[in-house]
């Protein structure tokens, strides 16, 4: 018995090492993702060319006011918004009731076959570019942005090798619970790449690209047949040789009061949207099985210490990618704050249930990376979207 348990302890001491080797990796990479998002809030917003912005707009959001407000008092010298609505939707008739002072023009989306709803209306929101706006902008309708939002969007397109820029977003729960919490955490750690010219995507919710970059890529094409607009754009602009700039400052607030069923639903369609157009992708789920069997094998580890004190060492080994993991997600959440002086303080709520959330995460995004695999519908504000490839959808309009 001896014999065995000091053979099965030197296999446990085995794995841990290679668990804690993964943990300090996994940690020095939040490491230097903080020390990025430093780096990169120095950058000013002094750079401001004339810009245009695009709001899609479907249904009437909770936070609809307070992003309306946000957008039509950034601080920037030129620029212009675009609302775009679709014909007899409830936000139409919101905005057509309004009077803008500021340079606002709001439109119709033109219904199209083949693509998301939010794709027909940004190919309705381009027809309205002007000759002399240089940058083009998009923006969701449930974001709020800082007051700084544009500015710093606009910022890394002064170094002409750069051809977009793209924010980010974080979820302020509105409540407790697991639910908004997952959906919070979930979020926060998709935007882990963002400074990988591998792996770095356009985030569709705020991000910007040159107007002559925009001409060339004909991307009006693509959209065309496509759910996705910013990964069908990451595409194109890497297809091309473009680069793409992360800008922590223009990450924007979005809340969530989502229930827990709701956010499994969100992130299954969220991950099949990804896997859809990067399949590539599926390989970052690796270090989450890793995790997963790591804890695994840490509990059970730990359960063995009531047999032998062998196997605290193994047990502290295995479970490493449990607490490191914490502190990378409060390194992460850290840098995060620091980009979004705006809203300091509602990081200070409901930490507790974002870090229980983060421990559960791996378990989910191993789940949503399976399931998608087997998704060929799904509905998105509305609308029922069939697919069998990224250039073959059909849409049943709600």
């Amino acid at each position: 018995m001896a014999f065995d348990l000091l053979a099965v302890g030197l296999v446990f001491l085995i794995l841990g090492i290679g668990s804690g080797l993964f943990a300090l990796i996994s940690l020095a990479d939040g490491i230097s993702f903080f020390h990025r998002i430093s780096a990169a809030l120095k950058v000013d917003g002094a750079f401001q060319p004339k810009a245009v912005v695009l709001i899609p707009v479907r249904g009437l959001e909770t936070t609809l006011a307070e992003t309306l407000s946000a957008l039509l008092h950034q601080q920037y010298t030129a620029y212009r918004l675009i609302f775009i609505t679709d014909p007899d939707d409830e936000a139409d008739r919101y905005f057509r009731d309004l009077h803008f002072e500021e340079p606002v023009t709001v439109v119709r989306s033109k219904p199209l076959d083949g693509c998301s709803g939010k794709i027909a209306a940004l190919l309705s929101g381009l027809e309205h570019i002007h000759p002399d706006d240089e940058v083009i902008a998009f923006a969701d309708s449930d974001i709020i942005p800082g007051p700084d939002w544009l500015a710093r969007l606009a910022a890394p397109l002064r170094d002409p090798d750069i051809a977009a820029s793209t924010g980010y977003r974080w979820y302020f729960p509105t409540i407790g619970g697991l639910g908004p919490a997952l959906q919070s955490a979930w979020n926060s750690a998709a935007g882990n790449v963002m400074f990988s010219g591998r792996w770095a995507y356009l985030w569709g919710g705020s991000y910007a690209i040159r107007r002559e970059v925009l001409e060339d890529l004909k991307i009006e094409e693509a959209w065309r047949r496509s759910l996705s607009d910013d990964m069908v754009m990451t595409q194109a602009l890497k297809e091309a040789g473009y680069s793409i700039a992360f800008a922590p400052r223009a990450t924007v607030a979005n809340y969530t009061d989502s229930s827990f069923s709701e956010v499994i639903h969100w992130t299954n369609r969220q991950a099949c949207l990804a896997l859809l157009y990067a399949p590539a992708m599926r390989r970052l789920a690796l270090p989450y099985g890793i995790y997963a069997a790591s804890l695994f094998l840490g509990l059970l580890a730990t359960g063995l210490l009531l047999l032998s004190p062998a196997f605290l060492l193994p047990a502290l080994l295995l479970l490493s990618p449990l607490y490191l993991g914490l502190l990378k997600n409060l390194l992460r959440r850290w840098a995060f704050k620091r980009a979004m002086p705006s809203f300091r303080r509602e990081f200070s709520r409901f930490r507790g249930w974002f870090y229980l959330a983060t421990v559960l995460l791996p378990f989910l995004m191993m789940y949503n990376v399976r399931k998608a695999r087997r998704i060929r519908e799904f509905e998105w504000r509305g609308n029922v979207y069939r697919f069998s490839s990224p250039e073959h959808i059909t849409v049943r309009r709600g």
